[in-house]
């Protein structure tokens, strides 16, 4: 009996060491958040095992392409609006396409997404992430909506399943993550096209979240299409977050330290203190909240502290992200401009 007691109390202590990560809706983006991610080779797809306590190490693959960063915004003034009126934060990408989202008390639902050739408008939105989410939550939901590609019109119904289905540490050549929770969702929809037929859309996607981090820190994803039976395209994504604060174990950084800014709020000239690793040039670029950049300077920096002035006074009222980029790593600050 006290050798069975003793293993319980083993075990017990095992899983507090190991404790279930769970993320909610407030520990997701925000509008004024901007993401910085690096997509990777596809050749080979394998998010790897379901379960408890599992170790996923993607440290050998391999960066493909420039980074991309994506600008989280209201959707007052963004172009669609008017087809998601009941977004209320939108995901700016690739200069000019909008994803449109709704925080909704428990849920990040997804209404669709649109750019100058092509929209999708979701009339019964996806569920994009169930709060609270933890290992076993698991959510079914259904989609419908209408399809406009150029040419072609149609309707999209479906469903989205929705799975907490492991956790664990992650590694990803951004570094190293504990606690991680992995959530796996399938939607799958039928686009139906006025003689045309109908297209099966099925789209797997594998994100790994890091509490503090808003976003996944790591995603898998992959995009299968079939008709008739047979597939006619697949596509695969996969990238990491390019934390600029992050809690991933990383190798020395060209920016040694946060940036800091002041005065902030300002209504003039602004100060930028910055220190780097070893004497190298840095871009300093400013955007607003839409994405655009509205200022960009070049600076010779030395090794160590480095101080950059930024004119600002001619800028109108508003939150604007000053960004410092050093031997292709980025640090961002949020400023706001305040006029009187």
């Amino acid at each position: 009996m006290k050798k069975n007691l003793l293993l319980l109390l083993c075990c017990v202590f095992s899983s507090l060491l190991f404790a279930q990560p769970t993320i909610t809706t407030t520990d997701l983006l925000k509008v004024g958040d901007v993401v910085i991610t690096q997509p990777c080779a596809t050749a080979t797809f394998n998010p790897g095992s379901p379960g408890a306590n599992q170790t996923w190490d993607f440290s050998q693959l391999v960066a493909e392409g420039p980074e991309d960063t994506t600008f989280y915004i209201s959707p007052i003034g963004t172009p669609y609006a008017a087809d998601y009126p009941l977004s209320n934060i939108v995901g700016r990408f690739g200069g000019n396409q909008y994803g449109y989202y709704q925080v909704a008390g428990d849920n990040l639902l997804f209404f669709g997404q649109k750019d100058p050739s092509s929209a999708i408008v979701l009339t019964d939105p996806a569920v994009y992430f169930k709060s609270p989410a933890t290992f076993g939550t698991s959510v079914t939901d259904s989609i419908a909506g209408s399809l406009n590609a150029g040419p072609l019109n149609g309707s999209v119904t479906g469903q989205a399943f929705f799975k907490g289905d492991g956790y664990g540490t992650l590694t990803t050549p951004g570094g190293q993550y504990s606690d991680v929770l992995r959530i796996k969702t399938l939607t799958v929809a039928v686009v139906t096209v006025p003689f045309f037929g109908t297209i099966t859309d099925s789209v797997f996607n594998y994100s790994w979240y890091k509490l503090g981090i808003q976003t996944p820190v790591f995603e898998m994803i992959e995009d299968t299409q079939w008709s008739g039976g047979a597939v006619i395209d697949q596509v695969r994504y996969v990238n990491y977050y390019r934390s600029l604060s992050s809690d991933a174990t990383e190798p020395t950084k060209a920016i040694r330290s946060s940036i800091r800014a002041f005065p902030n709020p300002t209504e003039g000239d602004v100060a930028v203190d910055f220190e780097l690793s070893e004497r190298q040039s840095v871009r300093i670029l400013v955007f607003d909240l839409t994405g655009y950049t509205v200022l960009t300077q070049k600076f010779e920096g030395a090794q160590g502290s480095n101080q950059a002035r930024l004119e600002m006074g001619a800028m109108p009222n508003g939150v604007y992200v000053v960004e410092i980029q050093a031997d292709n790593v980025r640090e961002q600050k949020r400023l706001v401009v305040q006029h009187d």
